[in-house]
């Protein structure tokens, strides 16, 4: 039987890729041989292949992590997959206890070939409907974008998603991802040119990177809140008209319905022509004063630190859109001039400073470049009013970059002090 197997031998470009025939080997144990039938082509490979990726292998080496096949034979020990099974070859690395990925996994497997030798831990049965090219390309494309969105960003507490190099797979598969939760997504991509692909496609909204206006645009598209009936529900954000409610808004001569035009309409604020939106229909009003308290209500519940009732103060503009009783709050206090109060939140508050680097492991050390990135934290801190004595670390994370060279990891670290 013919057995044809992709090696390189040096770095560099697609012509370092060569295809030998070679005997078929048996799994060893805990290990799974398959039939190839698809493998997924990802620029993890290309890095190994050039000599950038994270762990570099040992010559001559296999090459390719993502592949879906038939179990041709499994080895001692395997018990979740029997000779004959459709199955999917998850992007498989290894890691120390640091979790810090290793060579060992490119050093041992590759799925290039005819055939691919794998670990049982990183086999799944391919679901019946997808073919086996469908099968084979869907799993880095989702896992990386799970990976950072799922376990890093919070995401059910996030309304907006704004995601860059917008028509990769691993960002439509962000894409995809976060709209599941329920987040408006917008597209970075570096001009319009396809913003009408990458709208078809899924995404809210297209932002080009050259505009001049890319930060307005940005701040345009994920501040403030719609209101949308649709079919009698009533749906608030997570999209708004932002700084440009003067303009849009029903009180002010525009086409789009807001919060603000809801407060008018309601008889709790006093701006703009309340003669605008007496058409408004008094259930949406009433409807979507209920859908604000259940946003609001939901927030409050997710900062809590235990079940009991806090106290809640309403400041900023938006404090015009509640009025008695909230749940999760034992008292609800909205001081005179609320409409212009966000500086009592900041009085209250702490001055933080932040920093978001990546540093090289292997050419500053672990310790050194934390160390680093504490005292940017704070000194970032320092600039922004905090009393030096009070400063405390309080947020440090560590991110392994496996698509960047020289232990390349991704540092994110806060500070924080008092301003009085």
């Amino acid at each position: 039987m013919q057995n044809r197997i992709v090696r390189f031998s040096e770095f560099g470009g697609p012509e370092v890729l060569k295809i030998s025939n070679e005997e078929i080997k048996e799994p060893k144990k805990n290990e799974i041989r398959i039939k190839v039938k698809a493998l997924g082509l990802n620029q993890a490979e290309v890095m190994l292949r050039e000599g950038r990726y994270v762990g570099k292998p040992e010559l001559p080496s296999r090459i390719g992590i993502e592949a879906s096949g038939i179990v041709e034979s499994i080895g001692d020990g395997v018990t979740k997959f029997k000779v004959g099974d459709e199955v999917c070859a998850i992007p498989f690395l290894s890691w120390d206890d640091n979790d810090f990925w290793t060579n060992e996994s490119i050093n041992s497997y590759g799925t290039y070939g005819d055939t691919a030798i794998i670990p049982e831990w990183t086999v799944t049965e391919k679901i019946s409907h997808q073919s086996f090219e469908e099968a084979a390309a869907a799993w880095c494309q989702y896992l990386t974008a799970w990976g950072g969105l799922i376990y890093n960003a919070n995401i059910e507490q996030r309304k907006c998603c704004l995601i860059t190099g917008a028509s990769s797979s691993a960002a439509i598969g962000a894409m995809q991802i976060v709209k599941i939760f329920g987040l408006k997504t917008i597209a970075v991509s570096r001009t319009l040119k396809k913003a009408k692909e990458l709208k078809s496609i899924g995404y809210d909204e297209v932002l080009a990177l050259e505009d001049d206006n890319f930060e307005e645009n940005v701040l345009d598209v994920t501040n403030g809140s719609i209101i949308r009936n649709d079919e009698g529900k009533i749906k608030v954000g997570p999209d708004s008209v932002g700084y440009k409610l003067d303009k849009e808004s029903l009180i002010f001569g525009g086409k789009i319905t807001t919060t603000s035009d809801i407060a008018v309409a309601a008889g709790d604020a006093n701006f703009g022509d309340n003669n605008l939106v007496s058409h408004l229909d008094k259930k949406i009003i009433t409807n979507s004063k209920i859908e604000i308290k259940k946003l609001i209500e939901d927030g409050i519940d997710r900062v809590k630190l235990n079940k009991d009732d806090v106290p809640v103060i309403l400041v900023g503009g938006g404090s015009i859109l509640v009025k008695g009783n909230l749940k999760g709050a034992s008292e609800v206090l909205i001081p005179e001039h609320s409409d212009v109060a966000n500086a009592i939140g900041a009085s209250l508050a702490q001055a933080g400073g932040e920093i978001d680097k990546i540093y090289s492991y292997s050419e500053m050390g672990r310790d050194q470049s934390i160390e680093n990135a504490k005292k940017d934290a704070i000194e970032r801190a320092l600039q922004a009013g905090a009393i030096k004595d009070s400063i405390n670390i309080i947020e440090l994370e560590e991110i392994p970059l496996s698509y960047l060279p020289s232990g390349s990891v991704r540092i994110h670290a806060k500070a924080v002090g008092d301003i009085f």
